[in-house]
């Protein structure tokens, strides 16, 4: 008789943690990086097979060291961008940001991977920037940048609204670094 019950709560959560994980809400960024791998890391995020924005993270290089994100001491100007992989990201408080933002899991040693507004590398340090629309080589607040994000505030709350605020999946994918760049809109 025990064993009958202790059956059917491991078969409720089972089908309860199947189906939560169908249900999980599910992005796609595929990336490029310029400078071969010492200037920004440029991406285009996909829903459903369809184009959702533009992204914006660190270089994947930064001082001869590819990718060195297990280093707890880095700087901010110092970080590179997210390994390539699947993450499942959860929205969280930011003491930071002072705001609820998406949170990456399964970061290492690096923790508060967020996905937040902005529209610069100047903006980041190790996040991920969202935005509608992307330029290059843009003249803001004294400096040249590479890559401009814009409209990055209403893409985060269009973001927001349609993970609802729930568990989501983010696959990072690094190939065919010249397919990706030439799906890209420069404004």
């Amino acid at each position: 008789m025990i064993k009958q019950i202790i059956k059917q709560i491991i078969n409720k959560f089972n089908k309860k943690f199947i189906n939560d994980n169908q249900s999980i809400k599910e992005f796609i960024i595929d990336r490029f990086y310029s400078l071969n791998g010492e200037g920004d890391t440029i991406g285009i995020m996909t829903h459903k097979d369809q184009f959702f924005c533009y992204t914006l993270e660190r270089p994947y290089i930064v001082q001869n060291i590819i990718n060195g994100r297990d280093n707890p001491n880095t700087k901010g100007n110092e970080s590179c961008c997210i390994p390539a992989g699947e993450y499942f990201a959860d929205f969280t408080y930011s003491p930071r940001f002072k705001i609820n933002l998406y949170c990456l899991l399964g970061t290492g040693k690096r923790i508060g991977i967020r996905i937040h507004s902005g529209n610069t590398i100047s903006d980041i340090e190790g996040c991920i920037i969202l935005g509608e629309g992307i330029k290059r080589n843009v003249m803001h607040k004294e400096k040249v940048y590479n890559y401009f994000i814009n409209s990055s505030r209403p893409t985060i709350n269009k973001f927001h609204d349609i993970c609802k605020r729930e568990r989501i999946k983010i696959i990072i994918r690094d190939q065919n670094q010249t397919e990706t760049f030439n799906k890209f809109k420069f404004e």
